[in-house]
């Protein structure tokens, strides 16, 4: 059966080559935009967002869950200074 079996030809894989690469562009043009949308996040907006949320919960189980998620969000931050500062 492998006799059978379609041999590519060189522009087969020529074509193949060209698809693949302009898929791989494609792919890299996302990748520069979402990284130039992400190194913009303004993470202090969220915390004071989340600063004015907890000023008007009352309930403690809230409260820890607003306070973990400031947590994560200054630990995020932190993380994109040291590895991307602007």
């Amino acid at each position: 059966m492998a006799s059978r079996a379609k041999r590519k030809t060189g522009r087969d894989l020529e074509t193949a080559v060209e698809q693949e690469e302009s898929l791989l562009q494609k792919v890299q043009s996302v990748l520069a935009k979402a990284g130039q949308v992400i190194s913009n996040w303004d993470y202090s907006k969220d915390l004071i967002s989340l600063r004015d949320a907890l000023a008007d919960e009352h309930l403690p189980d809230d409260q820890a869950i607003l306070l973990d998620q400031m947590d994560r969000v200054a630990a995020l931050s932190a993380a994109r200074a040291k590895y991307n500062p602007v």
